[in-house]
């Protein structure tokens, strides 16, 4: 499948509908590099509002991460969620991903990462 975003195609294919914890080529990145998607596992602090590394793997490999997505119990992360504003927030910090929650601490989920990388 192709798109086109900013005006420019961009290859989405073969591995578009691939979930995976292992790395899956998904196409090619609107600069032309190959774009990657995987599934990783975090885990939330233990304390609420506060920050930590949720998954201990180096991520240096990534460029550009252009895409992440996931949710605990039907709280996406990175929104608000909820009368109570609810949220859960994981951002690339250091080569590593962080989470800080307001409610659900200790909790694995998993997170959808689609990325260049450095060594393309």
């Amino acid at each position: 499948m192709r798109m086109v975003l900013n005006g420019e195609v961009v290859d989405t294919s073969p591995g578009g509908g691939i979930y995976s914890a292992e790395e899956t080529r998904i196409g090619t990145w609107k600069n032309g590099k190959p774009l990657y998607r995987r599934v990783i596992s975090c885990t939330t602090p233990d304390k609420v509002n506060s920050e930590e590394v949720c998954n201990p793997e180096d991520f240096s490999y990534i460029e550009e991460l252009t895409n992440l997505h996931g949710g605990i119990n039907s709280v996406p992360i990175n929104a608000y969620w909820g009368p109570d504003s609810h949220y859960i927030f994981i951002r690339l910090v250091n080569d590593q991903f962080t989470a800080r929650t307001t409610h659900y601490t200790n909790q694995t989920f998993n997170v959808t990462i689609e990325y260049t990388k450095t060594t393309d």
